[in-house]
């Protein structure tokens, strides 16, 4: 639901925050996120219990968006990049979030390849809180702040959830 949303904006790209070692893989569905969580860990462990996501907003950059490389892995960083990152149903709960304009003012100096001033805040505030508001809408249940979508309501409501408040 919250993902088909995402997938019909065309001002969003949606990127792995961070590959395995090789190239950052821009995501095009829902059914591609979703296999992610079936997709077992390099080391062999068990399937993923959460898959990190970056938003990027089509414009809110000057120099577009650009993975950053290090230790031949790549991640899809930067102070505009909207955060969603989605967990399985249990202890903990999904959420989104992106830097303001002061967060990444006060973060210039200290990272590399990213400028605070190469970032259109107001557009990306104004494109995150859409999200937000659509997910709201969608919530059928609230612990504290949080909203339940209907999946998870369900969980909680029959003891099978214990999310943190």
């Amino acid at each position: 639901m919250i993902l088909d949303h995402i997938f019909q904006q065309d001002d969003l790209s949606v990127w792995e925050l961070a590959s395995d070692f090789g190239q950052l893989r821009n995501f095009r569905s829902t059914d591609e996120v979703m296999n992610e969580f079936d997709r077992p860990y390099r080391s062999g462990g068990k399937e993923r219990r959460s898959v990190h996501l970056r938003l990027y907003v089509e414009g809110s950059c000057v120099r577009g968006f650009m993975p950053k490389k290090k230790y031949g892995r790549e991640f899809a960083q930067g102070f505009g990049m909207i955060q969603f990152y989605l967990e399985r149903p249990g202890r903990t709960s999904s959420h989104t979030n992106h830097n303001s304009q002061k967060r990444a003012d006060n973060w210039d100096d200290f990272v590399e390849d990213d400028s605070a001033e190469d970032w259109d805040f107001k557009l990306v505030t104004k494109t995150s809180s859409r999200l937000n508001r659509f997910i709201r809408k969608c919530g059928e249940e609230k612990i504290g702040s949080r909203v339940l979508l209907p999946g998870a309501a369900l969980l909680w409501r029959t003891g099978k959830a214990d999310f943190f408040i």
